[in-house]
This record gives structure tokens, sequence and C-alpha cells, in this order.
């Protein structure tokens, strides 16, 4: 076939995927079918994934050898050391553990059933007896599931422990830290690097996840890497580097819902490389990439199916509406100065400021980036998507940045105001390395602000839930004794992840004579219950309005407490009985226990006399 026209049936094809792409996942198949798909398809679907990834990462490093290797160690090693210097001045101010509930709760339990069942799946509540789970029940989530199916594979390594997510973000901190330097040094400079890695290391947001259980250095790894990608993409001959571009953008895609658009990035640079070239030069691989977006559409699907997801109306969770009250918050969260948020003042400014700099020389300067190469090409196109997803977040219902679950939604245009510095240096001031006073200022900030404003947000108070949960975490892996037990809480899924038997709130208040009975016939030693309060001036104890109370028919005996801030106690109680009950407070009868069939499987019965959640949520069967 004539070369022409191979290039054109290339692009008919790659349309052909894209149109299915969209349509498989969003209009053809039915909800149900998607959450079937998810739940047991996407750990192999993702693994096929990241084994393409690898296969053509191997490209850009094929001359890579023993020599090529000492050279770079010699000539990058002031950035390595203060690399792992910073890996470890990050981990020294905050805790480790879960920091933004219940979705790193949630993440985790999907990489839980994806190490052991290879399903993705949240588990909400389940009946353990051992290591076996005899029953269990939970939902599809609507996170797109890379991260979750990165950490199954630490647990397939090392063997499945809670905290292995906590040592999978350490090992990515350093890893970013590598990647931002690489992607600064690329376009600017050695020295502008380091400057960079002083930056980031003064960000308190940054701090915070390098302990935490969630996917955002993932995401910044991946932002990083498709950078680079794109920086291989444009300096290489023909199509050369456009596949890894390709699965990077798709890596991307898999691991935030928004993230998918960074498919633009590859599309965008192919475009533009054609029309400099004046030539299609489309791989087959290319034409058939948007066919691998099915997976985290397949997701989307799932989070736009259902309302309990959304937790607000599908019309009101992106509205211009938000956007007024969103900025005012947005600012807020960037320039605070009495240190109540995990914002860095200092980036914030110079980032800016920077960024209006190099904006204006982009504009001025558009032509020349059209028809020739340069080095803020591919991280100005990136940053478009940034922008875009920045806007997307200001936007949304639950976009205010000075609350501590959505600030890490400005750590793309964060991670951006850390390139912006260094490449507004070199192409608006045209320094060739920065002053030692722009060390010295990042270095006295990191030392004087930084590190006592992080080690701060430890106490913050609208942290109180993630620390009570992690108390209460860690003392259930500490002071359970062994056995079998069952563990009541508000939200179960945490406590899920220790591979103990648990029940939500919900549920148990419900059935209150059914969780007796599985003490009672000596299916599990204990009963606990997690339980939040604070005092009123009678010394009564009283739930606070945010959490919902165990059902009072329950006698209750403290075996620990932990008071978490002023007047705010987690308590572990342990269920020692249970009260008559009145007209007030009383069971319906068709929630009574079954009678025990002896003859039965006990999975069964488990199953049917404890109805373990609401059937809200994407369950699959």
């Amino acid at each position: 076939m004539p070369e022409k026209s191979q290039t054109f049936l290339k692009i008919g094809i790659a349309a052909i995927a894209a149109i299915l792409a969209l349509l498989i996942p969003l209009k053809i198949i039915s909800t149900e079918t998607a959450v079937h798909a998810v739940k047991y398809y996407s750990y192999w679907m993702l693994g096929g994934t990241c084994v393409l990834f690898l296969f053509y990462l191997r490209q850009p490093f094929k001359s890579t050898n023993l020599a090529t290797i000492t050279a770079a160690l010699k000539k990058h090693w002031p950035a390595l050391i203060i690399i792992l210097a910073a890996t470890c001045y990050l981990h020294t101010h905050v805790d480790r553990g879960f920091k933004i509930l219940f979705d790193e709760h949630v993440l985790s339990s999907t990489a839980m059933s994806m190490h052991h069942e290879q399903e993705a799946f949240v588990q909400t509540a389940s009946h353990n007896i051992g290591d076996d789970v005899i029953t269990k029940i939970g939902f599809v989530d609507k996170r797109p599931g890379l991260f979750p199916f990165v950490t199954s594979l630490v647990h397939n390594l090392t063997g499945y422990r809670l905290e292995n997510v906590f040592w999978l973000n350490s090992a990515l901190t350093l890893f970013l830290l590598g990647l931002i330097y690489t992607v600064v040094e690329k376009t600017t400079s050695r020295s502008h690097g380091i400057l960079a890695l002083l930056l980031v290391t003064g960000l308190p947001l940054f701090a915070q996840n390098t302990n935490g259980g969630g996917y955002e250095l993932l995401n910044l790894c991946l932002i990083c890497g498709l950078i680079l990608s794109g920086l291989h993409y444009m300096k290489s001959e023909g199509s050369e580097g456009l596949n890894l571009m390709l699965m990077v953008s798709i890596l991307l895609a898999n691991n935030r819902y928004e993230s998918v658009l960074y498919v633009l990035v590859p599309a965008t640079l192919f475009l533009l490389k054609s029309y400099r070239s004046k030539t299609l030069m489309l791989t087959w691989f290319a034409a058939l990439s948007p066919l691998l977006l099915i997976v985290p559409l397949l997701s989307y699907k799932i989070f736009q199916s259902y309302p309990n997801f959304i937790q607000t109306t599908g019309d009101n969770f992106f509205s211009l509406e938000h956007l007024p009250n969103n900025l005012a918050h947005a600012a807020t969260y960037l320039f605070e100065l009495t240190g109540d948020y995990s914002n860095s003042v200092l980036l914030s400014a110079a980032g800016i400021i920077s960024m209006l700099f190099l904006s204006i020389q982009c504009i001025r300067r558009a032509p020349f980036f059209i028809k020739s190469d340069n080095e803020l090409t591919v991280p100005f196109v990136v940053f478009l998507v940034v922008a875009g997803n920045t806007f997307l977040a200001l936007i949304c219902y639950w976009g205010a940045w000075t609350d501590p679950a959505t600030s890490r939604f400005s750590f793309p245009l964060q991670l951006f105001f850390v390139f912006s510095v260094p490449m507004a240096l070199l192409y608006d001031f045209k320094l060739q390395k920065p002053g030692k006073w722009m060390y010295a200022l990042a270095a006295l900030y990191i030392i004087g602000l930084s590190g006592s404003h992080t080690t701060r947000l430890n106490d913050e108070p609208r942290m109180s839930v993630s620390s009570g949960y992690d108390w209460a975490l860690h003392w259930a892996q500490a002071e359970i004794p062994q056995g079998n037990h069952l563990i009541l809480a508000e939200s179960a899924i945490g406590f899920g992840l220790l591979r103990q038997a648990t029940i939500p709130f919900v549920v148990a208040n419900q059935i209150p004579e059914r969780i007796l009975k599985t003490q009672e016939w000596g299916l599990y030693n204990d009963i606990y219950a997690f339980t939040v309060y604070y005092l009123n001036g009678r010394g009564e104890k009283i739930t606070p309005r945010r959490y919902r109370s165990l059902n009072t028919r329950f006698e209750l005996e403290t075996v620990a407490v932990q008071p978490i801030k002023e007047n705010l106690y987690y308590s572990i109680e342990r269920i020692v009985g249970l009260e008559a009950s009145t007209p007030q407070n009383a069971t319906v009868p068709a929630n009574l226990p079954p009678e025990v069939d002896p003859a039965g499987n006990l999975t069964d019965y488990l199953t049917s006399i404890l109805n373990l959640v609401p059937a809200t949520l994407p369950t699959a069967n």
C-alpha cells in the first residue's frame, strides 16, 4: 500500500477508534454492564496498559549503559543529594496515615480487593472468620483504578499490609522530586533545577501527601512524565516517542477522572509536529490507542450514573455560580500568611508572577512556537490542560481550596508554579543561573516557616476526622487480641482494611438483635464500636451533628479514649449487652434474626441475617 494511502487509513482507524472509545462506555453499554466490567476486568486491563507502557518506556533508554549512568551521576550528584535530603525532610514533619477521608480508605480498599481477588471492589462491610472473608458487600468506586492497581502490586510483592500505601507514596516522593528536577534541567539548566527542588520542598501540601494514602503524587509523576515524553517526541525523528507519550497520557486518564483531558496533549503535539514537518507520521499503535480509554471512561460512566457519588444535584455539580466564591477561597488558600493552610506563600507569589511574565512571552512569540521547537512549547501545552482542570475544580460544588479535602485540587497548578519560576528566570530575565540569594531565600523559607507550618497542620482541627480514624486503626492493629471480632463504625471501610469483620452504624442501628446474635452463637469473641462524642455542660456524651450516633440500646464498656481536639473525643467501646426495646426505639419484626438452619450454608445464612449495607451504590454481582 502506498505510504500516503497508509497514512490516511491510519487516520481513519484513529477516528473510528476514538468514536468507539466514547460511544461504547458512555452510550452503548448499560450502567450495570459498566459496573460488572470495571469490577471483574479492570485489574487485567490496567495490567495490560502498564505492560504496554513499560514496553514503550524502553525506547528512550535503549542506548543507556553503565558508562552513561556513571556520567549522569557525576553530572547531577548535587541534585541527587538534595533530592534525598528533601525526601527525608518531608517525611519528618507529618505523621504517616490517611489524610483525606474517606477517599483514601476507598482507594486502599480497592487495592486490597485487587490484591486478594483481582477485583476492583470497595468492601464496606464483611464477615470474617480468621483470614477468610465469609461474606462481604460493597461497591465499585467512581475513581479510575491505576493507583489502587499499583498499590496492589506492592501488596503482591511484599504481602498485604495496610501501611504499604504509605510506603508507595514515600517512594513516589523520591521519584517525583527526580522528575521535577529532570523537567527543569531539560528546559532550563541544572542550577535552575536545584532552585525548583527547594521551592517544591517548601510546600506543606507536598509534605502532607508524602505520608498519605492518596493518588496525588502518582498524578504529578505522570504529568511530569508527559512533559518529558513530549519533549522526547518533539526532538526525535518521525514518530519516535509518540507511542510512549500516548501511553503516559492514557495512564493519567486511569488515575484521576479529570485527568482524561491530558490525552489532548499528545493529539496537540502530533498536529504541531505534523504541521512543522508537513507530513503525518502516525503509528499503527497510535491509531488504535483511543480504545485504551474505554477503561477509565467506564469509571466515568459509573460516576455520572449514581447520585451518591455526586452528593449534590447533577446540574449543581459544575456551575459558574460556584466560581466567585471558589476563587475567593483559592486566593485565601494561596496567600494566607497565618499558617492555617497547606500553602507556600513564597511559591504562590513567585509562581504567579513568573506565569504572568511567561504568558506575555508566549503570546508575543506564538508564531515562533508554532513554526519552530522551543523548550517552552511542551510545558505550555501541558499547562493548558492543567489550567482547564483547575477551572473545572473552581466551578465545582466541592471546589473551595480552603477545605483540607479539596486543597489537593490545586496541586497540579502549584507544580507549574514550581516550573514557571526557573523558566521565567531564564527565558524572560536571561539569568543563566539563579542568584545565590534565591537559593538562600527558598532554603530559609523551608527551615523558618515550612517545617513548623507543616507540623502545625498535623494538629489542624479540620483534620480531626482523619486523626481520629488513624488513632482507631492503629489501636485496633496493636490492641485488639487475636481471635474473631466484629467492629462497628460510622464508616467501616477503613476498619475493613485490617481484615476484620466490620459493619457500618447505618446497618447496625437497624438490627441490634442480629448484631448481638453473632456473639451469642460464638461467631465473634468481642464486638467493638468506634464512636465520637463531646461532653456538654452536664458531662453527658453528645454525638457531634456531622456524625451518626450508635443505637442507644447497645450497652457499652469504654476500652480506649483519645482526645483529638478540645472537648472532642474518639473512643473504642466494647458492646456488652442490649437494652430492651421501647416504643420509641423498637426493632421492626422483620429485622429480627431468622432461625438457624443446621443443614444450611453458613455463608448464605450470614448473608440472610445481616444485610450488610443498603443497596444504594453500584454493588456488582
